[in-house]
């Protein structure tokens, strides 16, 4: 990984390409610093503002970019050779963490936080900020001083505040770690869902301006340019370990105030203002106190809440220029340089099992029937996807293979890796994939996370972009009441909440309604889409071929087709069917064929060989064409799976 230019310390910076880490590079730049800038590029929101952001950064010979996730990235490797680390990166929005999403506020707001303190003391780095949030004083009357107790009221304040007592800790350690309280920043870059960004964009469309609550709540507006400028002194100022500073721009003021005053500097005369109903975990007066970061770092906020409000909504009207005349060059929004077909990305986790694989090839295969210059890419760890895909315009990803051992219990099928590390490398495998191949629809089957969570990164990594992020989802899954339990205890239902544009499920509502059934929320309800069962698209042999081959040449006598899926569960089940064989043949002329599935275990496909030498009986690992088996045969024998279900019901 790069180091530093010559002369020049290094410093890493978390969060580079978002609103203040991109204006902080910039100084660092400017100061004579070698930068780091390390970003996910999650497309929360607009993923040109971040990747404009970066491109300007890209042109200094003294900045270096490393676009990886925190949660899935050995700290080790970023920080390589830093000087100092300012660690912006973090899960925003209080009003996102509630409920089952707080796990995840706690993995980026405090693990990584950890991960990255941690190798920040075996590197010996000469300082570490971590921003925090005003958000952790909770609400006060008077200005607060870094010395008042915080009393966080929502979530995302206790994970911020969190992760300033992880740093206490480390700097209890000897590493010397500044924690900045940042208040209420706004300016130029601001991201789209703040609310200084939404009232600039309803004021140039001359839209009423919308609050949430009365608006009555206080907040010290903090211009971008000087929350900068104290982070800059921060790194070279003397302070203690577990120094904890207030930054904040000294404009206290109502949101009412705040966006009539947006308004009027965005020329939108008289505005109506609408109320919203207030926010769980709102905050209702936060203002600072600053004497400590006079004193300590030198530092005074320069800039007048006009003037930065100016600036900002001359930014973001120069911004929608841009966007403009990019539409007008080319007649639409910008889209990719070369002419394509549409993208199908699928995420297909079986385990031991070829279900949801047969299902995705289904689609596949139904997908390029409809749409022929499409490209499909199949992302699973089942070593028999290779087979399964279609050879045109479809390929496949094979994923370092785990097995599930109980209820979000996961491990390792053959590599030698702990849970973490195997996670890591398969979500950056399903990440670099995703970005390399920019897919119109992602389809995720089955788990709206992904095994092991792995999938949030990337769905994280595409919300807001172009592509449509759909849930495929087989009718029947487990009992309501245990899926329904599942569901609330892994976070799924805030995982289809937070990304996902539908569900598709595979059945019907007047089979089986799965809203009703699994007890699901009403808004997510809407989401859901019924698409008919599924079955492959083969037409099968025809069937007296078969049985003449099966039978020796003359269409007489039974032909059972006995069917193990994946095979991994299948045993008792073909144990059980030829001890049944065996009391019968003699008088019931038939021929049985047993597809053991590749999963069956080596000693459980001997038994059944070994069993079955003395009975008119043929042991098959894998058939190309199931459906062929199924419609000649006279009894099908199955684990009554979703796929072979449907391929009996498809041949009647």
């Amino acid at each position: 990984m790069t180091g530093r230019t010559a002369g020049r310390p290094l410093a890493v910076v978390t969060g580079a390409a978002g609103f203040i880490g991109s204006w902080l590079s910039e100084a660092l730049l400017a100061a004579g610093w070698h930068v780091r800038g390390v970003d996910s590029l999650t497309r929360a929101y607009d993923p040109a503002m971040k990747r404009a952001n970066v491109a300007a950064l890209a042109a200094h010979p003294a900045f270096s970019f490393v676009q990886a996730d925190l949660a899935c990235t050995a700290s080790d490797e970023l920080l390589g050779g830093a000087d100092a680390v300012i660690h912006l990166a973090a899960e925003p929005r209080s009003s996102s963490s509630w409920g089952a999403s707080f796990s995840r506020y706690i993995e980026r707001n405090v693990l990584v936080t950890e991960q990255l303190l941690d190798s920040a003391a075996a590197m010996h780095v000469w300082r570490f900020i971590y921003a925090s949030s005003a958000s952790v004083y909770g609400s006060s009357s008077v200005p607060l001083s870094e010395s008042a107790v915080p009393h966080p009221v929502n979530p995302y304040a206790a994970s911020k505040l969190a992760g300033e007592h992880v740093a206490g800790v480390h700097a209890s350690q000897g590493l010397p770690v500044v924690i900045l309280r940042y208040f209420s920043v706004y300016g130029p870059r601001q991201r789209p869902d703040m609310a200084v960004h939404q009232f600039v964009a309803a004021a140039l469309d001359r839209r009423p301006l919308t609050i949430a609550g009365s608006g009555a709540q206080v907040r010290d507006m903090t211009y971008v340019g000087d929350a900068v400028a104290a982070t800059v002194a921060a790194l070279q100022a003397p302070l203690a370990p577990g120094s904890v500073i207030n930054v904040a721009g000294g404009h206290p003021l109502t949101m009412r105030q705040l966006a009539y005053e947006v308004a009027a500097i965005a020329g939108h005369a008289s505005p109506e203002i609408i109320e919203e109903p207030a926010r769980d975990g709102d905050v209702m007066h936060c203002v600072a106190s600053t004497d400590l970061a006079r004193s300590a770092l030198g530092w005074t906020p320069v800039t007048a809440l006009s003037e930065g409000l100016r600036r900002q909504v001359e930014w973001q009207a120069e911004r929608r220029r841009e966007l403009h005349r990019q539409e007008h060059a080319t007649g639409s929004r910008p889209m990719r340089a070369q002419p394509r077909g549409p993208r199908l990305m699928i995420y297909s986790q079986d385990g031991l099992g070829l279900g949801h694989l047969r299902r995705a090839s289904s689609i596949a295969s139904a997908f390029l029937e409809r749409e022929p210059s499409g490209w499909v890419l199949t992302t699973s760890d089942s070593p028999m996807g290779t087979l399964l895909h279609d050879v045109h315009n479809h390929d496949y990803l094979k994923l370092p293979s785990i097995v599930k051992s109980g209820p979000g219990d996961w491990h390792p099928l053959s590599f030698p890796l702990d849970f973490a590390h195997l996670r890591q490398l398969r979500t950056r495998l399903i990440l670099e994939a995703a970005n390399a191949f920019e897919p119109d629809v992602l389809l995720v089957d089955h788990m709206p996370h992904g095994a092991m969570g792995e999938m949030l990164p990337v769905l994280e990594a595409l919300r807001g972009e172009s592509a449509q992020i759909i849930l495929g989802l087989r009718d029947i899954l487990d009992a309501p009441e245990i899926v329904h339990q599942r569901w609330e205890q892994e976070g799924a239902f805030e995982a289809l909440s937070r990304y996902y544009d539908g569900v598709l499920v595979y059945g019907s509502r007047e089979v089986f309604d799965v809203c009703r059934e699994y007890g699901w929320p009403q808004h997510l309800a809407d989401l859901v889409r019924y698409c008919g069962f599924i079955c492959t698209p083969q037409t099968p042999e025809d069937a007296r071929r078969i049985r003449a081959r099966r039978l020796g040449g003359a269409d007489r006598g039974t032909m059972i087709a006995a069917m193990a899926g994946g095979g991994a569960d299948a045993h008792e089940l073909m144990s059980a069917l030829l001890d049944a064989l065996a009391l019968i043949h003699a008088d019931q002329p038939c021929v049985l064929e047993i597809v053991t599935g590749p999963f069956m275990p080596d000693h459980q496909r001997l038994d059944l060989k070994r069993r079955a030498e003395s009975l008119p009986v043929r042991l098959r690992r894998m058939v190309s064409d199931p459906l062929s088996r199924v419609a000649a045969a006279d009894l099908v024998v199955a684990m009554a799976g979703y796929n072979t279900t449907m391929e009996v019901l498809r041949l009647g």
